[in-house]
């Protein structure tokens, strides 16, 4: 297995998109922090508030670009293979699928969850630094605050590897680059930002089980914040994204030709 996993791992990292899209998630993460810490949060009614470091750092749409692009990630760890016909050769020297799947999701998981520390504790820091300097700016030293930003740092380094094993089971279902890459974006971006939690009822029922409201619910700040879902069932929505998407790789890849 460990053999696997270092073989996974070179596969992951010989994609060029792997760290130039870790790396743009990343930064695009810290700009965007630091950004809004810097000009304040903007309100629903449109008026700016008070600078909260936590809400700007993981402020909703500050983040759908990682999740996609994680998601692609993902994605393209199954459609690349089939594409090139790697998958065969990795069948061939491992027939057992499941450890080839077990290696896969161990790998991608352990590296978006690296990302998303980084993003996440990062871009907190960042914006307390930039609020500091402003009268409004709210401190993180109490203990309120405290527990609050561990719990969006927690909640952050489990979205980013639920998006990439989404991404994962949606390339083993399609096996198609651009079907693929825009059933990732619908799911993970376009989705979320159409559907919310504040609609109608069949919309607020779809808005809750999606990973971005979860993972706002979580935060304290994010899109979610306002919504009727309990932490718990959060916490759980996105355990059951992470559980299905590894089950759907798992059967798909098993019975199906390659």
């Amino acid at each position: 297995m460990t053999d696997l996993c270092g073989a996974e791992w070179i596969k992951l990292w010989s994609l060029r998109s792997t760290p130039i899209g870790l790396g743009l998630a990343v930064a695009l993460a810290l700009y965007l922090a630091g950004s809004n810490s810097m000009h304040g949060t903007l309100l629903r009614s449109g008026s700016m508030g008070p600078i909260d470091p936590i809400r700007a750092a993981f402020d909703g749409p500050s983040w759908v670009l990682p999740m996609i692009g994680t998601g692609m990630i993902g994605a393209q760890s199954m459609v690349g293979e089939y594409a090139s016909g790697l998958i065969r050769t990795t069948l061939i020297a491992v027939p057992g699928r499941r450890r080839v799947v077990a290696a896969k999701v161990l790998v991608i998981a352990a590296v978006m969850a690296a990302t998303a520390l980084l993003a996440a504790v990062g871009g907190l820091a960042l914006a307390v630094a930039t609020a500091n300097g402003d009268s409004r700016g709210r401190s993180l030293t109490d203990s309120a605050s405290a527990s609050a930003s561990l719990h969006a740092i927690e909640a952050s380094v489990l979205l980013l590897p639920v998006c990439a094993l989404i991404g994962m089971a949606v390339g083993t279902l399609l096996r198609h680059a651009a079907a693929t890459g825009f059933t990732v974006c619908a799911l993970l971006g376009f989705g979320p930002l159409l559907l919310r939690p504040d609609g109608n009822r069949w919309a607020t029922d779809v808005a809750n089980v999606m990973p971005y409201y979860a993972w706002g619910r979580l935060t304290s700040a994010g899109p979610g914040a306002g919504s009727t879902v309990t932490a718990g069932v959060a916490w759980c929505i996105l355990a059951a994204w992470a559980a299905l998407s590894i089950v759907i790789t798992t059967v798909v890849l098993n019975r199906r030709d390659v």
